[in-house]
């Protein structure tokens, strides 16, 4: 049966034969598409499939699905329009209609497809966002808070509903209304982003910039935001006295309030592909709304559509309040696919135009992962020097990150002084345990201490390969064979393509007479990308250089 979907994918357009044949051929087709993820497949297989069902409505809505996802809106408009021929008071029809005409500027039109009734909640919620902010543009307040004020689906939609009438009432200058609308979304504890970003935006049009600053500020310092950030960027505006263009339309705050759901709603209720759907319409209303940019690489992200993903994010504008985000988004993609000088050069560029500590943390990183310590180290060192004693304590992990480049470049003592650091500041951080207690065990010192901090740290990282390796390692090195063998069979399992953790398997294979297998594991270690170090001793060992060393644990030094 696969054979033959693979087989009719390879053909352009089905020919109109055996119109039920054709169309259970397309819909599996369109099935087997949607579970690889690839939308435009999908999408165009769901279309063949309702051109020759006689466009049956339930086949109609799963095109109309299938042709957003896959960014066609012209597409999903098309079928729309042959469906509601069909059925008028199809719920999915009549949202996509009224979404278009709402984006043209056709008010009226909009309000037609927009306040027919339907039993669907879902579609119920979106319509009523967009009728609302369709009669605000109508200049009609009174239907708009009508809509926004009866939206179902429990209280967070209550709440974003109130978000809206805040917002709309600041639009047409009702300030009282406004003000008490924006207090019962901050009571509500939702939405908290987007309510101080809209607040701060109602309060500069009354030229309140003063409070607007206040909260915004408060709200950073509350969060603990670091990087860029829309909220950062408001802030910027607010002192340098730049806010004219700051206001929203009516139309651009629909994309906002089809964005907010996408992922706080749907997209955490395991609803992804509504999610999708919401973000690439609210995309269409404001291209320039790169929230949802972000947003919606993420969810792709997440559906295992990377290269979508990072399309997404390299579209971003330099001049955006999302601009770090996205390129970081996009290194680490970089990182992922293995095009680590890709992911290098964003990283570079991005400290030399917009240094944060953010973009400096990512940009070592980036260097750890390279196992460029050498140039990874200046870009510690210079992130620590700037932050105080309260911001080290808040993330130590820049600490035992330095340490690492100190250990790699030879430098124990200045690594030890981090890892000790680090330790003071947070004595159950599982990685600095486990990297302090496995290098003195190496060296041969503190064995009892060292075993009990690398136990410690198989207790709080329970499920972590590296860390079972290091008390397997540490076991090896102590002469305790067994238990060695019984934590480095355990490592292997959970980390089965980490070249030191089958190199170490071989190691105690070897000691124990499992000659064979030790000589398998070494070979299959090489397959893993080991550390030229590493590659170099695995092949003396292979070539029958192999001295197991160990130590005594009543000998502490």
């Amino acid at each position: 049966m696969s054979f033959l979907i693979l087989a009719s994918c390879t053909t352009a357009r089905l020919q109109p034969i055996q119109s039920e044949t054709t169309v259970f051929s397309s819909f599996l087709a369109g099935s087997y598409a949607s579970r690889i993820k690839e939308s435009q497949f999908r999408s165009d297989y769901l279309t063949t499939a309702f051109e020759y069902s006689d466009f049956e409505v339930s086949l109609g809505q799963k095109a109309i699905s299938s042709a957003i996802v896959a960014n066609n809106l012209a597409l999903a408009h098309q079928h729309a329009e042959v469906i509601n021929k069909k059925d008028k008071n199809d719920p999915l029809s009549n949202f996509v209609l009224g979404y278009r005409a709402l984006s043209q500027g056709l008010h009226e039109t909009a309000t037609q497809y927009l306040t027919r009734e339907t039993d669907e909640v879902t579609i119920s919620i979106m319509k009523g966002l967009l009728a609302g902010w369709n009669f605000v543009a109508l200049g009609d307040i009174d239907k708009a808070r009508d809509e926004f004020l009866f939206l179902e689906g429990g209280v967070y939609f209550q709440n974003l509903g109130q978000l809206q009438i805040a917002k709309a009432e600041g639009l047409i200058g009702d300030t009282d209304r406004a003000l008490e609308a924006f207090k019962l979304v901050k009571d509500s504890g939702q939405l908290r982003t987007e309510y101080y970003l809209s607040k701060a935006r109602f309060l500069i049009s009354i030229d309140r910039n003063k409070d607007a600053l206040l909260e915004l500020e408060y709200y950073l310092k509350e969060n603990n935001l670091r990087g860029g950030n829309e909220i950062e960027r408001y802030i910027k505006l607010l002192k340098s006295e730049k806010t004219k263009n700051i206001e929203k339309t009516a139309i651009q705050e629909a994309a906002r309030a089809l964005t907010e759901p996408s992922y706080w709603f749907f997209v955490a209720n395991r609803s992804s592909d509504a999610g999708e759907i919401l973000l690439r319409l609210a995309l269409d209303l404001d291209p320039n709304h790169d929230k949802a940019t972000i947003w919606l690489g993420e969810l792709l992200e997440n559906t295992k559509r990377p290269s979508e993903a990072l399309g997404l994010y390299l579209s971003v504008s330099d001049k955006s309040s999302y601009d770090i985000t996205a390129k970081l988004s996009a290194a680490n993609l970089y990182l992922n696919k293995k095009s680590d000088q890709k992911a290098l050069n964003i990283l570079q560029k991005l400290n030399l135009d917009k240094p944060t500590a953010v973009t400096q943390e990512a940009l070592g990183r980036a260097y750890i992962i390279r196992e460029n310590y050498i140039n990874a180290l200046p870009v510690y060192d210079s992130l620590i020097h700037k932050m105080t004693d309260q911001e080290l304590k808040a993330n130590p992990q820049v600490l035992y990150f330095r340490g690492i480049c100190y250990e790699r470049i030879g430098k124990w003592d200045e690594a030890e002084a981090d890892f000790k650091k680090v330790l003071s500041i947070d004595p159950n951080h599982a990685d600095a345990l486990n990297y302090l207690g496995y290098t003195w065990i190496e060296k041969g010192k503190y064995l009892s201490t060292s075993l009990e901090m690398i136990q410690k740290a198989v207790e709080l990282s329970p499920n972590s390969g590296a860390i079972i390796d290091s008390l397997g390692w540490a076991y090896y090195k102590l002469g305790n064979l067994k238990k060695a063998k019984l934590n480095l069979e355990a490592a292997v399992e959970l980390s089965p393509t980490s070249a030191t953790i089958i190199d170490h398997l071989g190691d105690i294979y070897w000691v124990i007479g499992r000659k064979k297998e030790a000589m398998y594991q070494w070979e299959r270690a090489l397959n893993y990308n080991p550390t030229k170090k590493e590659k170099n001793y695995i092949l003396e060992k292979l070539d029958g250089k192999f001295v197991y060393q160990h130590h005594d644990i009543g000998v502490q030094s």
